[in-house]
Order: C-alpha cells, then structure tokens, then sequence
C-alpha cells in the first residue's frame, strides 16, 4: 500500500491528475482499458474534473463497483450521478449495474456476464483499475461490516439480501475487487484517516481485507481535515 497526503485545499486536481496520469499509461499499454468507479460524494469533484481532459476516452469502459437498488431516475442511483457527472461529458462506453428495468438478481447475473469479457488473472475478471471510496465504517463498495458476503469466495457479483442505510445494494465481491492490476482509494477526513494507518482501528473491517491482500493499492487522502 501506498499513501499520498494531499493538502485539502488542492485534494480533488491532484486526485483528477492522478487518475489522469495513470488512465494515460494504460492507454499506452493497451488498446481498451476497463475501469470501475465508485458512487459517494468524495469522487464526484474529482471525476467532474477529469472529465475536462482531453483522453482518448473511447477506448475507455466504465463500471461500477457497486449500486443502490433503486431506479435509475432515483437521484439515490449511483450510475445517475456518475453520468450526470462525468459520462455524459466524455465520449466512452458505461454500463450500469441496475436501472430498474429487471429485477436485482437479473441485473447482477447480466453484470457477471458483461465481467467475463474482461480480460482474467487467475481466472478471475481484472480490471485495469478500480477506483473506491471507503465510508466512516469501513465498508468499500458495497461490502459492509458483518456482511455474509464478505467470504464469498466463488461470485463475483452479489446482491445484498440487507437493507443498508434504507436500501438494497448490488457490489462486486472481493475476488474482483482484489484482482485489479492497479487499485486507487479516495479518503477524506481524519477518522477516514485513522482506518487507513491504525491496524487496530481497521480491524475486522472490509478496509482491512483490502489494505491486506490488494497489493496494488495507491491511497490518496486529504490530510487536515
């Protein structure tokens, strides 16, 4: 794991340069990159400003790592707010994980099928990079503390069957999450902060899982605040 503090006053360009600078060499390397974003407010900044940069953004494919099962004309839909933001701005390919029109277990099998395109690691979906937040919990994604799908070893894909701050969630498993060739953390604030460097204080929680077995993570985080 790598930490970058970054003053707060510059957090969300030198995180938008960042993710720049990083999409820039996979597009040299590859002809088609794959790349999954988070919902949440800390990204949003960020990915408005990238949007402005002049990237080769049609060899990109987006996706999520995770939704809320809601509509998608639910302002609570996390694909609304990323195209809102960011896809509707840049000339790339994005496939949402639910919008409503099948049911959740439909739209998460019809995810898994779009995850065997991608290119595999030990037989497993890679992307290119993911992108996450992390919430004051220590959840990622839509893993939670607790949650039984924490374990699961052999989906790549699930549907929560727990209601999680008033709604249902679908998220990639952490066998896709920990496959990535290269991942990027976006922490904001103090006790964020702390799950990030006290081993005790991110114990048992799905950042611990994250922090111990991906070994490509890049964390950038706004310090002083």
């Amino acid at each position: 794991m790598f930490i970058k503090k970054i003053n707060p006053k510059s957090f969300e360009r030198t995180a938008s340069n960042f993710l720049k600078i990083r999409i820039e060499a996979l597009l040299k390397a590859k002809a088609v990159v794959h790349i999954a974003l988070p919902g949440g407010s800390t990204p949003m900044p960020i990915l408005k400003l990238l949007a402005n940069e002049n990237l080769d953004w049609a060899r990109v494919c987006f996706y999520q790592t995770d939704e809320r099962i809601v509509h998608t004309n639910n302002k609570e839909n996390n694909y609304s707010l990323l195209n809102e933001v960011f896809f509707s701005h840049i000339n790339a390919l994005s496939f949402p994980m639910y919008t409503g029109e099948y049911s959740p277990e439909e739209s998460c099998e019809s995810y898994i099928k779009k995850l065997e395109k991608l290119e595999t690691h030990n037989n497993i979906p890679r992307f290119d990079l993911i992108v996450l937040g992390m919430g004051k919990d220590g959840h990622i994604a839509s893993l939670f503390p607790n949650s039984s799908i924490l374990a699961e070893s052999n989906k790549w894909a699930a549907v929560d069957q727990e209601k999680r701050k008033g709604t249902y969630r679908m998220t990639l498993c952490f066998p896709v999450l920990l496959n990535a060739h290269e991942t990027v953390l976006l922490i904001i604030g103090p006790n964020k902060i702390k799950l990030i460097e006290d081993k005790a204080a991110r114990k048992n929680l799905p950042i611990e899982i994250l922090i111990n077995q991906n070994q490509n993570l890049t964390v950038l985080c706004s310090k002083g605040q």
